[in-house]
């Protein structure tokens, strides 16, 4: 019977000594998985918060049915790195910079385990034996390629076609484009008044009718165009009820005239400022008339008496009549005299600089024709504005010209100022993007980063790099549209499973893409472009060859315009997920933000010993 009972205790007590152990085991890897955790997600030197984090999970398993407190757990940070030798990862305590932790548990003493059979013989020191157990689990580095979307959709928000829908920002796209030099950008600074100069944008300020200076102006004026009217919190999108308020009319905004094409025009604002700028009562006349609008032998008269009338060009007509004009005047504005008819002819038209283009690089024909495609081709046609209100036609000032820049001129060699203005979504994404690199940075966890981009086509921009700041302002360099007009997602992608599985990508670390859309593929496999079917395609074809890979793909969706049955199907397929950002431009910049905070925390942890 006492062999018996022997053997008995040996078994019951060793078993119950091997299950105490698995179940220490098993709070340890969860106590170093959550403290690890908790430092991929933590800013520099909240130490103390992994420490905690270790309790706490540790505290969620029991041991021989008792909590573990935190009198036996022991905590410690430090750095792990691969051995080139071993090929595996070792962990060096109190090393920097801290990437991993390690959580030692130990039962000793009061603690320890007690045994049911040993104390039959009779030996104290039997009743109790400890048990301990380790777990050490680090951040594995990541090597992550943003993959941002360039294509034109991205000033969509900005523009009048939405402002039903959300509070467009044109008024801030004005404010940002550079303040082209001379008077209304037609000289140096210094050169005299001019016709058809409404004020002297070096001078920092406009001019009332009678020539005065009047209040500074916030943004570059083009003529007689220095004031935006309404301002974006007036255009109908009320942010407090995050609804549209049918109260923005076009045609009572003091920032748009109204120039219909052959129709005679009476405004008296305009005869002022055409008087003031030393035109006589012919000239006046000749402007404000329709009677050459339907001309075709020579070309019709509208386009180009519309620029006069708003001052973006002046007029040598030639005509005799030139009362109150001083003598001499037109030799000193440096223009011969045109035919003296009574049609505004285009060669006889000086034009002002024309926005989003660097003024000392614009010619006079060059000119010409941009102000003439604005007044002729976007003015006196349906688009995108005119869908959203058919009132903004005819309707020229500085609303109805930034939103031709951002529907009609987005691409960089069309208008490359325009990577300096926070055009919706784009500049929403850019503020996304420092915030997720400053949190990377912040987390000191080894990552690479790279920067690609698509809009027609697919680019690599940046490099791997551990410099996060050049992935920000690269980022903040490009414009939407900077390309080309169309959304080429699975050459996006493409582009950057070459640099995650090239040269520079390191083989220990975690392949991590964050791809962003705003709008729907429709590029095809071949370049072809709006072919919506084919795009989808691509881009899922695209994200199986990353997943076979081994990428794993967070995406980010952008607006309301977003396809994100495709982006929820692609981070599907590469074992990420998807985010959403919609609402107001306040709304989605905010969540936008928190998205890419999210996603820079979101580290890999996984248990090395």
């Amino acid at each position: 019977m006492a062999v018996m009972l022997g053997f008995a205790a040996l078994a019951i007590d060793t078993g119950r000594l091997y299950v105490s152990r698995s179940e220490l085991q098993v709070a340890a890897d969860a106590a170093v998985m959550g403290a690890c955790t908790e430092l991929g997600s933590i800013r520099r030197g909240a130490y103390s918060n992994v420490c905690r984090a270790a309790e706490r999970y540790a505290a969620l398993n029991a041991v021989n049915d008792t909590a573990l407190g935190a009198e036996s757990i022991s905590t410690s940070l430090g750095h792990a790195a691969i051995n080139s030798h071993t090929g595996k990862y070792e962990f060096t305590p109190r090393a920097g910079p801290y990437n991993a932790v390690r959580v030692d548990i130990e039962l000793a003493g009061d603690k320890a385990v007690p045994m049911l059979f040993a104390p039959i013989f009779g030996r104290s020191e039997l009743n109790r034996r400890p048990v301990a157990a380790r777990a050490t689990a680090m951040l594995i580095p990541r090597d992550i390629a943003l993959v941002a979307d360039t294509s034109a959709s991205h000033n969509d928000d900005s523009e009048l076609k939405r402002y039903r829908e959300t509070g467009v920002n044109l008024e801030d796209v004005w404010r940002a484009l550079p303040m082209p030099k001379g008077n209304s950008g037609l000289g140096n600074g210094e050169d005299p008044d001019r016709v058809a100069n409404a004020g002297e944008n070096d001078g920092g300020g406009s001019r009332d009718p009678e020539g005065n200076p009047s209040v500074p102006h916030d943004g570059p004026h083009y003529g007689y165009t220095s004031h935006f009217g309404w301002g974006q919190s007036d255009l109908g999108w009320n942010a407090a009820t995050q609804a549209w308020n049918p109260t923005y009319d076009p045609k009572t905004d003091p920032g748009l005239v109204y120039l219909r094409k052959n129709q005679n025009w009476r405004n008296p604002d305009l005869n002022a400022l055409l008087a003031r700028d030393l035109y006589s009562p012919a000239e006046i006349r000749a402007i404000m008339s329709a009677q050459h609008d339907e001309d075709v032998s020579d070309g019709a008269a509208w386009p180009y008496r519309v620029a006069v009338a708003m001052g973006w060009a002046s007029w040598s007509s030639g005509m005799t009549d030139k009362s109150g004009v001083p003598e001499g005047h037109w030799a000193e504005c440096g223009r011969e005299p045109g035919n003296g008819d009574t049609r505004v002819d285009a060669d006889e038209l000086t034009y002002v600089a024309f926005p989003g283009y660097p003024p000392e690089e614009q010619s006079q024909p060059w000119r010409r024709d941009r102000w003439n495609n604005y007044i002729r081709s976007y003015m006196d046609q349906d688009n995108g504005m005119t869908e959203a209100n058919p009132d903004f036609k005819y309707r020229f000032g500085l609303k109805t010209l930034m939103n031709y820049l951002l529907e009609k001129r987005p691409l960089f060699d069309q208008s490359p100022d325009l990577a300096l203005v926070p055009s919706q979504p784009m500049q929403a994404v850019k503020d996304a993007v420092r915030a997720l690199t400053e949190v990377v940075g912040e987390l000191d966890g080894d990552d690479a980063m790279s920067l690609e981009y698509y809009d027609r086509w697919g680019h690599h921009r940046e490099n791997l790099t551990y410099n996060y700041d050049v992935i920000a302002e690269s980022l903040d360099d490009l414009q939407a549209g900077q390309d080309g007009y169309y959304t080429n997602m699975g050459e996006g992608i493409q582009q950057a499973i070459a640099e995650l599985t090239g040269p520079r990508a390191r083989p220990h670390a975690v392949k991590i893409m964050v791809l962003l859309a705003d709008g729907r593929a429709n590029v095809n496999e071949s370049g072809g472009y709006t072919d919506y079917t084919g795009g989808r395609e691509w881009a899922l074809d695209s994200a199986d060859q990353a997943a076979t890979q081994g990428i794993r793909i967070y995406c980010v969706s952008v607006g309301v315009g977003a396809d994100r049955d495709l982006m929820q199907s692609i981070a599907n397929r590469g074992g990420g997920a998807e985010f959403y950002a919609a609402g107001s431009i306040e709304d989605y910049s905010t969540r936008l933000r928190e998205i890419f905070q999210t996603l820079g925390r979101a580290r890999p942890v996984v248990l090395i010993e």
